[in-house]
């Protein structure tokens, strides 16, 4: 089993279930750190709705910014977006366990997104 330290990018706090006990993983970065991809928002049309005009676009996904550079022994969590857009293999997304109701309550382990 490999021992790694794990850093939290994303903007909330992450709490792992393992063997009972939750493990509570806080951001390690303000806000406006945090990794993020360059959006844009290009209009395709309007449609209507209940008589209300409603925009269409198309949004597109760009360069990356605030990306952390590799390190020995370290995993980042980041949303599920960085890591697809990214595929580092240091990148790993929380795998979601959720109460009755269907609320997030947690997670029990992590995913690497490669394709």
């Amino acid at each position: 089993m490999k021992k790694v330290k794990l850093i939290n990018l994303t903007p909330h706090n992450i709490n792992l279930k393992v063997n009972g006990e939750t493990i509570v993983i806080e951001p390690a970065v303000s806000k406006s750190e945090l990794p993020r991809l360059k959006e844009t928002i290009k209009k395709l049309e309007d449609i209507e709705v209940n008589g209300y005009k409603v925009p269409i676009t198309v949004k597109e996904f760009e360069e990356a910014y605030n990306i952390p550079e590799p390190k020995e022994g370290v995993y980042y969590i980041v949303s599920a977006l960085i890591a697809k857009a990214l595929k580092r293999e240091d990148f790993i997304v929380p795998n979601t366990v959720r109460d009755e109701s269907g609320n997030i309550v947690g997670c029990d382990g992590f995913s690497k997104i490669l394709k």
